[in-house]
């Protein structure tokens, strides 16, 4: 199993550069020339400063925003999902970075969805893209491979949030304008489509395996694409539902998150309610039966800050750094626990306060107060033979 999304402020050891950096793979690619021709020589990998955010999911690069804005990747470079301008599938396996040189310093965020694509949002609010290209959602005229960050003309303007799925993908742009493509959510298209139906203040956006979510200024959830297993919160299967339907029963939330078929969000008094396909308790750790509409998850604090969720577990970071995890504990996804819980557990894995946290599948990772970045579960930094023992990512804020 390989790696989960997205980004945050770390307060920690500086903004140190790494101790080698690549060669240049070259100049990102402007929109439309795709940046798939080229075969750079090849770059070098070297240990990475201290990290800001991290994305991960089930077959894709493992990708870290270090505090001084730059981007690297590990995982393997098939389809060139490391953005370093060379086709050569063994570059970053094992636990060697390489940094997407192109993108220079200018990194706010990132996003990795499966099939070996990627996105990342730089300083300025432009996108780009690279890897996998299938149909062409970027809109280059091709659906070869892109080897280097490239522009996609399918989504222009400023963008201030980028999710890749499983097979759904979408951005929401500076001006509260929500685009998405894929069989659910964009309504079948193949590329960047207006969500028609959401109000103007869209404020966070959160993608799952068939649905989507959007969140408004003034607290409302809104959610649209497949339903089948619970994803909409609308009490109901539904097969699917192109239209953004608001989600009932939960007020003034303020931060929404999805993984696989499950979803959680959180309100402004801190409380955490979950719904969706629950097989694993992922949503709600008392039961492995569909939870059709929002449900309160028990043993959190009242100072939840963020969410990530898996296809097996779902976790929680509050305002002090500890990290809460529920689901199942099969390959160490809790983060410590080696026994499924029925409430929201401590995770012992962080090792001290976390800033950040991601999670997919079986596996999550942290980024902690210094800087370091922490992994348990199934994840290829973690030890194979005992999953439950997290470890420090090899180079990490070295």
């Amino acid at each position: 199993m390989r790696f989960l999304l997205l980004s945050l402020l770390v307060v920690g050891c500086g903004s140190s550069s790494p101790s080698a950096s690549p060669p240049d793979s070259g100049a990102a690619g402007d929109s439309g020339n795709g940046g798939s021709s080229s075969d750079a020589g090849t770059p070098q990998p070297a240990a990475i400063a201290c990290g800001e955010s991290i994305a991960l999911r089930n077959a894709a690069p493992f990708c870290v925003v270090l505090q001084n804005h730059e981007l690297w990747c590990s995982g393997g470079n098939r389809s060139g999902a490391l953005g370093v301008g060379s086709s050569k599938e063994s570059l970053g396996t094992g636990n060697d970075f390489l940094q997407v040189a192109a993108l220079g310093a200018h990194v706010s965020s990132v996003s990795v969805g499966n099939d070996n694509r990627a996105c990342a949002i730089d300083d300025d609010g432009a996108l780009w893209c690279w890897g996998a290209n299938p149909d062409d959602y970027l809109g280059l005229g091709s659906s070869d491979p892109v080897l280097v960050p490239t522009k996609p003309t399918t989504l222009t303007g400023k963008v201030a949030e980028i999710h890749l799925g499983r097979w759904e993908a979408c951005a929401r742009k500076s001006d509260g304008a929500v685009l998405c493509w894929g069989p659910n959510t964009g309504g079948g298209s193949l590329q960047p489509k207006v969500v028609d139906g959401l109000p103007a203040d869209v404020t966070e956006i959160a993608v799952g395996a068939t649905a989507a979510y959007a969140l408004t200024s003034d607290g409302s959830l809104w959610a649209w694409g497949g339903g089948v297993e619970g994803e909409l919160g609308s009490g109901e299967s539904v097969t699917s539902s192109p239209a953004p339907r608001l989600i009932d029963g939960l007020a003034n939330v303020v931060h929404v998150a999805a993984g696989g078929n499950d979803t959680c969000a959180v309100e402004s008094d801190g409380s955490v309610w979950c719904w969706g396909w629950n097989h694993l308790s992922e949503s709600n750790p008392s039961s492995r039966s569909t939870v059709w509409v929002s449900t309160r998850v028990g043993g959190l604090t009242t100072s939840i800050q963020s969410l990530a969720l898996g296809d097996a577990t779902s976790c929680a970071l509050d305002a002090e750094g500890a990290v809460f995890c529920w689901g199942d504990a099969f390959a160490g996804g809790l983060g410590g626990s080696s026994v499924s819980a029925t409430a929201a557990t401590a995770a012992t894995a962080p090792g001290g306060a976390a800033t950040f946290l991601a999670v997919d599948e079986n596996d999550g990772c942290v980024v902690r107060s210094d800087g370091r970045i922490r992994c348990w579960g199934s994840s290829p930094f973690s030890d194979s033979s005992d999953p439950h023992t997290p470890v420090d990512v090899a180079g990490a804020c070295n």
